[in-house]
């Protein structure tokens, strides 16, 4: 019974190695959005959101995914910057939001109106994803014109910068010439 509990502690600590705590989440949010904005730092084993909606707890396949999603702090998703950091402890299991019992307790209307909202979160946050990629894209484009206009200016420069040192050398020839006789 001894070594259960010890290897136990050990899958616990390693799971806690690939586990973030995210807090100030907009209430609005979802695990499915949640594991869409921080899926791109890797393959993600476990998301969710605790009962209170304070936290969500996103586990990771490997350490050094959690550790790059770290990269995540501070972003802003509805309106609030999300606080990430590593988990100090894993998410208790009673208090986590089961999915399927989330929505059948509110009322009909309730459910519509949140349903809206959050189908329209889902569209802001997927607007704000595709202007992310497409402003990166021009900066790219940006970096590539200014790089290359930046590469011919340099062709240029340097082949005045021949021509002149031509020019000066002679020059300098010349006036050391009349100064020696």
């Amino acid at each position: 019974m001894f070594l259960y509990v010890s290897g136990d502690k050990d899958r616990k600590a390693e799971s806690l190695k690939r586990t973030l705590q995210v807090s100030n989440l907009s209430p609005l949010l979802t695990v499915d959005q949640l594991k869409q904005l921080f899926g791109f730092c890797g393959a993600i084993i476990d998301c969710s959101i605790t009962e209170s909606k304070h936290f969500a707890y996103i586990e990771y396949s490997k350490p050094e995914e959690a550790t790059a999603a770290l990269a995540l702090n501070n972003i802003e998703v509805g309106g609030r910057p999300l606080n990430v950091e590593m988990a100090k402890q894993l998410p208790p299991k009673a208090a986590v939001l089961n999915s399927s019992m989330g929505s059948s307790s509110l009322p009909l209307m309730m459910q519509q109106a949140v349903a809206m909202q959050q189908m329209q979160f889902q569209q802001a946050l997927l607007m704000q994803q595709a202007m992310t990629e497409q402003q990166a894209a021009n900066r790219a484009a940006t970096m590539k014109t200014a790089t290359d206009l930046a590469a011919a200016r340099a062709a240029e420069i340097s082949k005045m910068l021949k021509a002149n040192g031509l020019v000066s050398e002679d020059k300098e020839t010349d006036d050391k010439a009349k100064y020696v006789t």
